[in-house]
């Protein structure tokens, strides 16, 4: 598996050389997962702790590479010899020893975590609910490990990242009032990371940048669905009144700050890349990526601005680069492109109409007032994406809706796009 990330330590880090010798010489260590597929049958005759962590090494190596659905396999697979093993419930037993026991906890843990990640981001059902779960949290332990390591407060801050995040896909609604403590917590687990997981400037820049990238998709978690609900007022056909005091209420804060966060994790991103740790086979910088590219593609119908412009290059040109890496990346990158095109053709229409209208003005002799009121621009909006009488807001989903026509269950999960197409308006 460590091959996979080979390239981040060699010492030419330009973009285009790693992803063409992707493309040329294949994926890494392909001879060594094909041996260790072999023997799996044994290791479900005969579960072990071994047994589980080999799995769970399967399941990080195809998960950018081979379909989502044998990776989930893999993880449903670790978890279960984990519930098997006992790992998820205090031990009852005869009382081991306390770096034993610790070890068994970080493994639990670790598996639960990414597993929960994973189904999440691929829109699968919770396989093992937190009421069974009893089995202390990560904590540090002398006799494993090295002094400055943080390798268990690393784990125990994305243990709780995760846990944050399963909270809220738990909720029948997400709003200001539903997620209000779940938010509180998230500004807890921020301001009480230690420093030294923190830092973005030292040798553990990508294990920081990773926890970042999870912290800011969770604000986008709670946030998207407000976010997506402002776009639908936008382009509906109610009475400006009514579609006023919509976009003003209660989703407004949760929808900034999903923005706000999308535009973060394309900030980390471009960190990763310039500084040489953008991975080719990596799950988690393409996934956070390219939804919070989707994301800042959103707002910027719901905020037209020139800075939403250069965002969204710098993330598509990161997509690109992983999508020499990995099949996944590929797939899902033209459904991102697709994507980007029906957005700029509601942009490029409220331009032509701001144009028109600005040309009207002039020719008539009408006063400027300099830029558009946000009301202008949403009215301008709307006469964009009329079709014939049909709601406003049809046509820009319709349109989404085309595009994503051929797009799997697990890549509109992964992509956040799912609550975007006509069947769930």
């Amino acid at each position: 598996m460590g091959s996979q990330f080979v390239h981040l330590y060699h010492d030419d880090h330009s973009s285009h050389s790693e992803a063409m010798n992707a493309v040329h010489t294949g994926i890494p260590g392909t001879k060594f997962f094909q041996h260790a597929q072999k023997l799996v049958p044994s290791i479900i005759a005969s579960p072990s702790l071994e047994g589980l962590l080999s799995c769970l090494l399967l399941a990080l190596y195809v998960l950018p590479i081979h379909s989502s659905e044998t990776c989930y396999n893999y993880l449903g697979l670790a978890l279960r010899i984990a519930i098997g093993l006992g790992l998820h419930r205090k031990s009852a037993g005869p009382a081991l020893f306390p770096s034993l026991s610790e070890a068994h906890n970080r493994v639990f843990w670790t598996i639960y975590s990414i597993e929960r990640q994973v189904a999440l981001s691929l829109g699968y059902p919770e396989t093992l609910q937190t009421k069974d779960i009893d089995c202390p949290l990560p904590e540090p332990q002398p006799d494993l490990d090295f002094p400055g390591s943080y390798r268990a407060e690393r784990l125990l801050a994305y243990t709780k990242l995760t846990l944050l995040l399963n909270q809220v896909t738990c909720l029948k609604s997400l709003n200001q009032g539903s997620t209000k403590d779940i938010r509180s917590q998230l500004s807890s687990w921020k301001t009480g990371l230690p420093t030294q997981l923190a830092s973005l400037n030292d040798s553990c820049l990508r294990l920081n940048v990773h926890l970042q990238l999870h912290y800011s998709m969770v604000w986008i978690y709670i946030g998207r669905a407000a976010l997506i609900s402002k776009v639908r007022s936008l382009l509906s056909t109610e009475e400006p009144a009514k579609r006023g005091h919509d976009l003003d209420g209660d989703s407004q804060e949760l929808s900034d700050a999903c923005a706000e966060h999308a535009t973060r994790i394309i900030d980390l991103i471009d960190l990763l890349q310039r500084s040489g740790q953008l991975g080719l086979f990596s799950f988690t910088d393409f996934h956070t990526c390219s939804a919070a590219t989707i994301i800042v593609l959103l707002d910027s119908v719901l905020n037209p601005r020139l800075s939403s412009f250069p965002k969204v290059r710098t993330a598509m040109g990161a997509l690109q680069y992983m999508a020499a890496g990995s099949d996944l990346a590929r797939n899902s990158l033209k459904y991102v492109e697709n994507f980007q095109g029906v957005v700029n053709q509601a942009l490029a229409s409220i331009s032509r109409l701001e144009y028109e209208k600005s040309h009207s003005r002039r020719e008539s002799g009408s006063p400027q007032f300099g830029e558009p009121c946000e009301e202008t621009i949403l009215q301008r909006l709307d006469m964009s994406y009329q079709h014939g009488g049909e709601g406003s807001s049809m046509g820009l989903f319709h349109d989404i809706d085309t595009v994503l026509e051929n797009c799997s269950f697990a890549e509109l999960h992964l992509l956040g796009l799912d609550s975007l197409q006509l069947g769930n308006l």
